[in-house]
């Protein structure tokens, strides 16, 4: 799914930027090349990306899809597992990468986000977006296109159904019994349960993970985004549309509370005090709170309609870099220094220490019992460019729309990003052909980047992680 937000995104700006190139070459007087022979070519190379695109979603429709949810992780048959197979695999972290049928609320919201994004992409492509004033769709095109509706119809509706008990969010499907303190969700997926039959409402206490609250709100902003441009691009009326939409708008705020809720729900309303679990005693880490983080400054505009970027999200996210960096910031009241945190070793010995994102919390685990993630690090890039977005001016140029800063960004943003590339350039760099870090076949040309920087197996989810986080959200 994170593969298919990247591509969606990329195609997108490469449709408007050939869009806007055409544009300019129509109003300007010197020479272009010709400008249908661009065309043909921009639509060709567009085609392909689509073409890439539909493959993925009906592959994990085919493969992962059980009429309730996505299973955790499914074997298309298509590649040797037996390594995995074995008792003693030298596979590092192998339960990561075996087949398993539960269903998890984070995948399904991801998914959600996927089919969401295409959909409207498709809408777009109905309404002519080449803005040609000819609509090329085929039959088959059209065919898709219903198809992709139907399918993401589906996937919103199952979300709800499988992992909203009208208070909050589960992590397992409530048809899997939901998440109890009998039977959490494991690194294998193996489902602890007795029989299939088994519901939430048995006697073990049920616990709740606030990266799940996170990712369900940025799949409903996704869904509502999807039914506000089916109103607006459709005739008739729409009052089935207006009921979902208010619907899924009411569970937004009412996630958005409960992360927020200091007494009753995860409490991010006091970053010292906050829980990333409830019901369960578990260590709190960067991606269960970025998620938080990300997701509160997508839905800023439902909790903080006034004061969404100068008060509590910058707030929030200070706290965060205190727990998580060792770099000063500018509304906590303590500074904690590379010098108070490495514990053995000596600071010279770690890259960047002040602005990179550390998983676990720095005066909990020094940076020798530490480690980086290539995820954590991409979903802080996120965060930090949405939170960006606050201080931008939106202008309708000649061509298309332009962000210009308004003078308020954080000129610390910056630097972070900077060192956010010299780290991933790390991850890359050891695996290029020969390092022995990409595979048996002792490298990858194509430098993709490691788990972490303990981790140096080159494994899919970072990558594809890395790539929708550069362009995605918004």
């Amino acid at each position: 799914c994170m593969a298919g937000i990247a591509a969606l995104q990329l195609n997108r700006r490469s449709r408007s930027r050939s869009r806007n190139s055409r544009h300019h070459a129509t109003t300007t007087t010197t020479t272009q090349p010709n400008p249908s022979s661009q065309e043909r070519y921009d639509n060709n190379d567009h085609a392909d990306a689509d073409d890439a695109i539909t493959r993925i979603s009906d592959s994990l429709f085919r493969y992962s899809w059980d009429g309730i949810s996505f299973r955790r992780r499914t074997w298309s048959g298509n590649w040797d597992h037996s390594r995995l197979q074995l008792a003693d695999t030298d596979v590092v972290q192998s339960n990561y990468y075996k087949e398993s049928s539960e269903h998890r609320c984070i995948q399904h919201g991801i998914a959600l986000v996927f089919w969401s994004m295409l959909a409207n992409k498709k809408d777009n492509n109905n309404n002519d977006e080449t803005g040609n004033g000819n609509n090329s769709n085929t039959s088959n095109d059209i065919s898709t296109n219903n198809i992709i509706r139907s399918q993401q119809s589906l996937i919103a509706k199952q979300f709800l159904n499988e992992y909203w008990n009208g208070k909050r969010w589960s992590t397992i499907g409530r048809s899997q019994g939901s998440g109890t303190t009998f039977r959490p969700s494991a690194s294998s997926g193996t489902i602890a349960r007795t029989d299939q039959t088994t519901t939430e409402d048995d006697d073990a206490p049920l616990y709740f993970r606030a990266v799940d609250q996170a990712v369900a709100i940025v799949a409903c902003l996704h869904h509502i985004e999807l039914l506000d441009n089916t109103m607006a691009t459709s005739e008739g009326g729409h009052g089935e549309e207006e009921e979902e939409r208010e619907r899924f708008d009411t569970i937004i705020r009412m996630t958005c509370r409960d992360l927020l809720d200091e007494k009753d729900g995860f409490g991010y309303n006091n970053l010292s005090t906050s829980r990333t679990y409830l019901g369960l005693n578990r260590n709190r880490n960067f991606w269960h709170e970025g998620w938080v983080m990300l997701a509160l400054t997508l839905a800023r505009d439902y909790v903080w309609p006034m004061d969404a970027q100068e008060g509590h999200l910058r707030i929030l996210w200070d706290g965060l870099m205190e727990r998580y960096t060792t770099k000063p910031t500018t509304t906590t009241t303590t500074t904690t220094t590379a010098d108070t945190i490495m514990g053995k070793g000596d600071v010279d010995d770690v890259d960047d220490v002040d602005s990179t994102i550390w998983h676990y919390r720095l005066s909990e685990k020094d940076v020798q019992s530490n480690v980086r993630y290539c995820g954590d690090n991409a979903l802080a890039f996120a965060i930090r460019r949405n939170l960006q977005c606050r201080h931008q001016s939106t202008i309708e140029g000649e061509f298309g729309t332009n962000k210009v800063d308004d003078g308020n960004t954080d000129d610390n943003d910056d630097d972070d990003d900077a060192a956010f590339w010299k780290f991933i350039d790390m991850l890359r760099s050891g695996n290029e052909e020969g390092s022995g870090g990409g595979g048996d076949d002792g490298g990858n040309a194509y430098h993709l980047a490691s788990v972490a920087d303990l981790y140096p197996q080159v494994r899919l989810h970072p990558n594809t992680e890395l790539a929708a986080l550069l362009v995605w959200p918004p």
